[in-house]
């Protein structure tokens, strides 16, 4: 039923104050590990397929054209242990601000969209 109905989500910019780092972690036995900071603010430049997606899972013709045209912004907060996400979307009326963590390592983290149907983040 989805064959082809996947959305693509392209190059979603980011803007930082300072520069794109690398953050150290060091574990209990004293090795580092160099891993990409993702901390910022990305802005979705545009997506593809959204609307014959949203349709193939349960949503009206209306609302999945109107979801192309969101804006929408993501806030990235990483931690040693944890990402923290805030989703944000303008205008504000298609979805309710966001928040969701999501643990470093996790093999699979439960979540829920906007209709209260679950979701799998892999």
């Amino acid at each position: 039923v989805l064959a082809g109905a996947m959305p693509r989500v392209f190059a979603a910019s980011r803007y930082w104050n300072g520069c794109m780092c690398t953050a150290q972690a060091t574990d209990t036995r004293g090795h580092s590990d160099k891993h990409p900071d993702f901390s910022g603010v990305w802005r979705l430049e545009r997506t593809e397929n959204l609307s014959d997606f949203m349709q193939a899972i349960g949503y009206n013709f209306l609302l999945a054209k109107a979801a192309g045209l969101a804006r929408v912004k993501q806030t990235i907060e990483q931690k040693e242990t944890e990402l923290r996400f805030v989703f944000e979307v303008n205008p504000p009326l298609l979805s309710p601000r966001r928040e969701s963590v999501v643990p470093i390592g996790a093999p699979e983290v439960l979540m829920s969209d906007d209709a209260g149907r679950d979701m799998l983040l892999l």
